[in-house]
Parts: C-alpha cells; structure tokens; sequence
C-alpha cells in the first residue's frame, strides 16, 4: 500500500486542536513531504518508510528562533496517526485521513 497522498490532520496543540496539512509522496525506503501548520510550512527531511512507519525530521520556522522537529506516524489505509516531538513547544500528538 503507498503512503502517498496529502492528509488532513488534526494536531493537539497548547491552543487547542489546529487542522494542519501533511503532503507526502514515497520514495522506496524514503519519502518526500511538506507538513503545512498555522504559522507557515515545513519540509520533510531524513523520511524514512519502514512498512506503514514513518519517521522524519524537519525545521519550523517559529518565531523568534527555529525548532527542530522529530516525528513519527502510523498509516494505516487511509488513516495516520503519530507524534510530534516539537522541542522546547513539547510534545503534539496528530492524527488524520487522506484527503
């Protein structure tokens, strides 16, 4: 099953649940991916795809410096489900379906 697509999700936050957009398009054992919040966009970087597991690594650009986030998802048909570990912001879990 290919983890392509784009994914609408619902993403646990300090302010309540924000609806952000996660892109992502599979490359073998890798994938490629734009994760789209509230406050600009992030690209995906060190994707990797092990079965319906995904893990990456990206940078949010959050004023007044830039966090490194790691995170990690589950797909399951149409549905992901995973967590975001958003530095010194904390933990954000998400989940969400294929648009």
């Amino acid at each position: 099953m290919s983890i392509d697509g784009s994914y609408r999700l619902q993403v646990e936050t300090g302010k309540g649940v924000k609806d952000w957009q996660f892109d992502i398009t599979e490359a073998g054992a890798a994938f490629n991916g734009t994760m789209t919040t509230t406050s600009g966009s992030m690209e995906v970087e060190q994707g990797t795809v092990a079965g319906n597991e995904l893990t990456w690594v990206s940078m949010l650009a959050a004023r007044p410096m830039k966090v490194k986030v790691r995170g990690k998802a589950t797909v399951d048909g149409d549905g992901i489900r995973g967590e975001l570990d958003m530095g010194a912001y904390g933990r954000r879990a998400f989940s969400g379906s294929r648009a």
